[in-house]
C-alpha cells in the first residue's frame, strides 16, 4: 500500500446516485482518519468527465463504492469504473462494493454489477461496507463500528434517507373544476349530437352533469357548494346564449324542472341536445 492516505473511489451516475455518493463521501471521511474518498463532481452520463483524471484515480485505488440505482445499473461508465477497480480481483486488498439505493433485494441487480457482493442502503448494508474498508486499511474494527454507530444515529441515517428522496419528482394531478368537466362533456355531446335526433348525448348528460349541481366551484372555493340558480324553463322557439356555442334557437324541449332537456340549433355550432339547467346557458335578451 502506498504511503499516505488510503483512497476510496466513489462511483455514481445520475442525480439520485450523486446525492447518495455525496453522503458516502462525508461518511467515509468522517469515519476514517487514514482514508481519502474521491468522488467526481461531473456526471458520468454528460460526457464531460475527465478520462485522464478518472484513470489516474482508479489506478491508485483499491476500494470502490459503486452507488447503484435501478436507472443507472446498466450505465456504461458505471460498469467501466467497476471493471477498472476489479482488474486485480485476485488481490485481497481490492474491493468493489455496490451500494444499492432503490432496490428491495440484493439479487435484483442486473448486468455486470451483479457479480459483486452488493449491499442495500440501510444500516446493515452501509455498516458492512464500512467494515470492509476497515479491513482493507487495517483499522480496528470494533472502534470503527462504534464510531459508525454514533454517526449513523446522529446524522447519516437521516442524510441517506433525504438523499434518496430529495430529487424524486412525484406526478402532480391537477383537480379539474366542474366548468372544465362540463366543457369537455359539451364537446363530446356536440360531436354526438351532429345527428339531429341522436339521444346518446342526452344519456351522457343525464349521467354526468349532476357533478355540477353540488360540487366545487372553479374559483378555488374547494368544498363550498355552488349556489343553485333559478330553474330555467325553455320552450320551442326561445332564443338562448351558450358560453361556448353562442346564440341558438330552441327546437325541442322534453322533461320537467331541472332535468329538462332541449335540442338547440346553434347555427355553425351545430345542433346540440343538453340539460340546459346544468349548462352555461341563459335566455337571450332579445
Amino acid at each position: 500500500m502506498a504511503v499516505g492516505k488510503f483512497k476510496v473511489f466513489i462511483s455514481w451516475s445520475g442525480q439520485l446516485s450523486r446525492n447518495v455518493a455525496a453522503v458516502w463521501q462525508d461518511l467515509v471521511r468522517e469515519t476514517f482518519d487514514s482514508v481519502q474518498p474521491f468522488m467526481s463532481e461531473e456526471n458520468i452520463g454528460s460526457g464531460e468527465r475527465g478520462l485522464a483524471k478518472i484513470a489516474s484515480e482508479l489506478s491508485g485505488t483499491s476500494f470502490g463504492i459503486i452507488v447503484v440505482t435501478q436507472q443507472n445499473q446498466n450505465s456504461p461508465w458505471l460498469n467501466y469504473e467497476a471493471g477498472a477497480l476489479s482488474k486485480d480481483v485476485d488481490d485481497e486488498t481490492v474491493r468493489v462494493a455496490p451500494s444499492l439505493v432503490d432496490f428491495e433485494r440484493k439479487n435484483d441487480v442486473t448486468g455486470p454489477l451483479g457479480q459483486f457482493q452488493a449491499s442495500l442502503l440501510n444500516r446493515e448494508g452501509v455498516e458492512s461496507i464500512v467494515v470492509e474498508i476497515a479491513k482493507v486499511v487495517g483499522a480496528e474494527e470494533r472502534a470503527v463500528k462504534k464510531r459508525f454507530a454514533n454517526s449513523w444515529g446522529q446524522e447519516y441515517e437521516s442524510r441517506f434517507m433525504y438523499a434518496k428522496t430529495a430529487d424524486v419528482e412525484l406526478p402532480v394531478t391537477k383537480r379539474r373544476s366542474n366548468d372544465e368537466i362540463l366543457d369537455e362533456i359539451l364537446t363530446i355531446v356536440r360531436e354526438m349530437a351532429r345527428s339531429p335526433l341522436h339521444t346518446d348525448g342526452a344519456a351522457l348528460w343525464a349521467h354526468l352533469v349532476p357533478l355540477s349541481a353540488g360540487g366545487t366551484s372553479s374559483s378555488g372555493d374547494v368544498g363550498k357548494p355552488k349556489v343553485q340558480r333559478e330553474i330555467l324553463v325553455l320552450e320551442p322557439g326561445d332564443w338562448v346564449v351558450h358560453d361556448k356555442y353562442g346564440s341558438g334557437k330552441v327546437e325541442e324541449v322534453s322533461g320537467e324542472g331541472s332535468s329538462q332537456m332541449s335540442l338547440i340549433d346553434f347555427g355553425q355550432g351545430g345542433r346540440v341536445k343538453l340539460m340546459h339547467n346544468h349548462a352555461p346557458v341563459e335566455k337571450a335578451p332579445f
